[in-house]
């Protein structure tokens, strides 16, 4: 993700949606997303997270599930003064 840019900066503002249109919930996440939601770099994702998570495929797209995300992170978290 390149600097100052927003990870909404290609989604409308809800303002500027049509009439009678709203924002849906995201189920599933660009890695760029994915990486930004969990407060890492798009290369620490890659090399060590995207491996340990299921991913849906279309085309050239690339999409993290939301649930598989917390579910990853579920499973990684420790008790803190837990080696």
């Amino acid at each position: 993700m390149s600097v100052g840019r927003s990870i909404d900066s290609g989604r409308r503002h809800p303002a500027n949606y049509p009439a009678g249109l709203q924002p849906v919930p995201r189920t599933a996440l660009t890695l760029e997303e994915a990486a930004a939601s969990l407060g890492v770099s798009l290369s620490h994702f890659r090399r060590h997270m995207l491996p340990d998570l299921r991913i849906i495929y279309s085309g050239n797209t690339r999409l993290v599930p939301v649930a598989e995300l917390a579910g990853w992170a579920d499973r990684q978290a420790k008790l803190a003064g837990v080696a």
